[in-house]
């Protein structure tokens, strides 16, 4: 043997010494020197893989597992075989150890991705972060996820990593669309549909290089900013509403002094038209004083209900019956909805009982709904037919009427304003937009309330809800 393979082995022989006949070895300097180099390098890169053990996501910790299992299953058995740690077993089995390794290899080949992905930004997507990140290669493959983002998109991660974004967001075209079409440096407003709810978010989509300036991915951000849209929308909702309360005020201010101001002069008009139809006059002259009179009259109820609108009404409130009331409502428009073939079907509950309203005002109310309903049914029929149902009943002291037509019915963009004062779906001319505004303060006055239920193309139904203890005070 000569001096340079001595450096390594300095002497071979057989042993019989045990069950098995084998070949002993007495190793040389340079053994131990490259065994000690072998065995750091080892011990590095299990340190290495055991720090990953507990860094997450979770199928990067799989394959460390896979990795270790690799590489620690033949070195124990070499080190157990060259320090003689077993005596009774003195063969050297690390290459069938390598069997081992070999499948916990394969494991992470083929059902982890070991060597397909790889995680080129997990120093940038911090766990803990608020925003939704997504890292992916050149290929848009997803290589990292935050929990934040796999929240958001409601998948796992084992079903996410090494899938294409578009496979993955194929169920968000809005998303997919700013992702074909990347600008880098701008934030595009999303909208994701999530458990029947609709989630706000800031989407960006930045380049991901490498210290010679080389593309190697992009990085997907989603910022939510939901809370952010429902403030913004409440404060549009306030804006227009101080907008709608400076309108009622100036129009309130504006329609009192009228109605002050012409009041005086016309309740003078009324007193003396009454005192001369009391007179034995002329036929033509009483037929003529007649019109005056119920001109003035018309004119009175006019100013009554301006008066009425700025809340400067005195509520006048007896032992009311609201079937009555809705009786005499319908007899007016009994004509009207006739001609336009409209059938008219009244379900009043006997037993109501008798309540203390303000009749008039009431009836403003049921005249304004009937009205309605009638022009919803002239759009849908054309004057050819249509049905308006009317019901009242009570339940648990709440007398609930209801106001049940088949027109062209209300978009759901329009049913949370369709109180709202101004607010009307009329050609211009044809509405003021204050009938069912004026309906609705005519009921809370009343300490009821006014709501409605619609679908286009279904007809509309108006519920009103009066108690049956109601005050005798002014409102």
């Amino acid at each position: 043997m000569n001096g340079i393979d001595g450096l390594m082995y300095y002497g071979r022989q057989l042993d019989t010494s045990g069950p098995i006949t084998i070949i002993a070895k007495e190793y040389g300097p340079w053994f131990w020197v490259y065994s000690s180099y072998s065995y750091l390098l080892y011990f590095i890169g299990t340190l290495i893989l055991l720090k990953r053990l507990f860094r997450p996501p979770r199928l990067y910790r799989q394959q460390s597992i896979a990795l270790l299992i690799w590489v620690i299953v033949p070195l124990a058995w070499n080190v157990v075989y060259l320090f003689n740690l077993l005596p009774t077993l003195r063969i050297d089995l690390t290459p069938s150890a390598f069997t081992v390794s070999g499948v916990a290899i394969a494991w992470g080949l083929f059902r982890l991705r070991l060597m397909d992905i790889i995680p080129i930004a997990r120093e940038t997507v911090v766990e803990d972060m608020s925003d939704g990140f997504i890292v992916l290669d050149t290929q848009d493959r997803i290589v990292d996820i935050n929990p934040v983002a796999l929240h958001i998109i409601g998948y796992s991660l084992i079903e996410v990593i090494g899938q294409p974004f578009t496979t993955v967001f194929s169920q968000q075209p809005e998303l997919v669309k700013h992702f074909n079409t990347p600008v880098a440096g701008e934030y595009f407003e999303i909208v994701i549909e999530k458990s029947a709810t609709q989630q706000h978010y800031e989407l960006s989509i930045s380049p991901i290089r490498d210290k010679y300036d080389h593309l190697i991915g992009r990085l997907v951000s989603l910022h939510d900013i939901t809370e952010r849209k429902l403030i913004e929308a409440k404060s549009k909702d306030l804006e227009e509403k101080a907008y709608t309360r400076s309108r009622l005020s100036i129009a309130g201010e504006m329609a009192a002094g009228i109605a002050h101001e012409v009041n005086n002069p016309l309740a003078t008009l009324l007193g003396y038209s009454d005192l001369l139809l009391k007179q034995d006059i002329p036929a033509e002259v009483r037929d003529d004083l007649e019109i005056i009179d119920r001109s003035a009259k018309r004119a009175a109820d006019i100013l009554d209900r301006m008066l009425n609108f700025t809340g400067q009404h005195i509520t006048e409130r007896e032992s009311t019956n609201i079937n009555h009331i809705i009786e005499t409502a319908v007899e007016f428009r009994k004509h009207s909805l006739s001609v336009n073939g409209i059938d008219t079907n009244m379900h009043l509950d006997k037993k109501l009982p008798m309540i203390l309203a303000d009749a008039n005002q009431l009836q403003e109310v049921f005249l304004n709904l009937i009205i309605n309903a009638e022009n919803s049914i002239i759009q849908a029929y054309h004057g050819e037919g249509g049905k308006l149902i009317i019901t009242t009943e009570i339940r648990r002291d709440i007398i609930h009427i209801s106001f049940d037509d088949d027109g062209i019915g209300i978009n759901k963009g329009n049913l949370d304003k369709i109180f709202a004062p101004f607010f009307t779906t009329a050609e211009p001319g044809q509405g003021t937009g204050l009938g069912l505004s004026i309906s609705q303060r005519i009921i809370n006055r009343h300490g009821g309330e006014i709501s409605v239920e619609s679908e286009p193309s279904d007809g509309a139904t108006f519920i009103i809800k009066l108690p049956i203890a109601l005050s005798t005070k002014m409102a």
